[in-house]
């Protein structure tokens, strides 16, 4: 894996963000080769590719960094400091 991690600031975005590079994959990249480098088995990577569910974290974050080739690094943003006058 590379060296510099991939830095995602809004979590919700991992699992489009995953979706889209699944979908727009390299050729050689197979779903057989993809579950052989992974586990992530096959029928899943295919209800992953065409589902809006929502599906388990780890399995997103593991295809992340396999599809991307780096380690994932979620950036924790500080919420708005408040003014008070609320």
């Amino acid at each position: 894996m590379s060296e510099k991690p991939i830095q995602i600031v809004d979590s919700t975005t991992i699992v489009p963000h995953t979706r889209n590079l699944l979908k727009n994959r390299p050729a050689w990249m197979t779903y057989p080769r993809i579950e052989k480098d992974t586990g992530l088995p096959v029928g899943w990577l295919l209800d992953f590719a065409n589902s809006e569910r929502d599906p388990a974290s780890s399995r997103v974050v593991k295809l992340l960094e396999y599809l991307t080739g780096k380690k994932l690094q979620l950036i924790e943003t500080a919420p708005e400091a408040k003014t008070g006058t609320e």
